[in-house]
Formats: C-alpha cells, sequence, structure tokens
C-alpha cells in the first residue's frame, strides 16, 4: 500500500475524493473523474470492491476524525488537490472545498497557496512559486 491506511480511512479518503470532484455533490461525477478514484482505490489503497459512486459523504470535520497522523492527513490533501483540478479546469469551488479539507486536516503546503492564488486569479503568481519551488527542490 502506497499510503498506510486501514479500511475505513481508505475509503473516507475516497470519499473525500468523491466529494472535491463533485463540489460537495452540487455536479455529477465526470467520467474522468471516477476513473481517478476508481484508479486510486485500486492502485493506492489495493481496494478489491469497484468504487461506488453513491458512496456517503464526508466532510472535512470526518475525514479529520477518522485519519491519524500527520503523514495520512498530507496524503489525503493531496489526492483531493488532484480531484479538484482532474478535470483540466480551475473550478474555484471545487478548490476552495479542497482548501477547506486542507485547513481542517492541518496541512500547509506551498501548492496549497498556489491553489488558493489561482482561485483568486493570480495565475502569474501561482506559476511563478511553482517555478520557484521546483528550483529550490534541486538544491
Amino acid at each position: 500500500m502506497l499510503v498506510k491506511v486501514d479500511r475505513e480511512q481508505a475509503r473516507a479518503i475516497l470519499d473525500a475524493m468523491r466529494q472535491v470532484a463533485t463540489t460537495g455533490d452540487r455536479t455529477s461525477l465526470t467520467d474522468i473523474a471516477h476513473r481517478a478514484i476508481a484508479s486510486a482505490s485500486r492502485i493506492v489503497f489495493h481496494e478489491t470492491e469497484l468504487f461506488a459512486r453513491n458512496r456517503p459523504t464526508i466532510g472535512p470535520r470526518a475525514l479529520a476524525t477518522i485519519l491519524t497522523d500527520e503523514l495520512q492527513s498530507m496524503w489525503a490533501v493531496r489526492f483531493l488537490a488532484v480531484m479538484a483540478l482532474v478535470d483540466g479546469v480551475l473550478e474555484k469551488e471545487k478548490l476552495d472545498l479542497a482548501l477547506e479539507y486542507a485547513a481542517v486536516l492541518h496541512v500547509h503546503e506551498p501548492y496549497l497557496e498556489q491553489l488558493r492564488e489561482s482561485t483568486k486569479g493570480n495565475l502569474s503568481w501561482a506559476l511563478a512559486d511553482m517555478t520557484r519551488q521546483n528550483i529550490k527542490s534541486l538544491w
């Protein structure tokens, strides 16, 4: 397993991924989002059951009570950020929801600030910071 979680935690992360992908169940799950969640289920969490579109909803606070350590929270937020972007469109509502999960889970990483700035239309700043972070990673 790429992320060390139990079955309940894996399903909670997958459910949160669906929440972000559907903007809190306000939009339909796209085919690409469904495939991304199904792939994470199979490859990352080694779930053998097919991912169901009609899973229970889980909000940020509920997810925070299920995850037990910082590393689990960090990985969960990374998956949620991917789900906010998986359809290839910057959607403020999806990004805001992913950022809400990050705040509740106490995850603070540079890419989250880049996402936050992109929701404000500061794409030049976000791109410049991505470049800066990439250069920093070389040293």
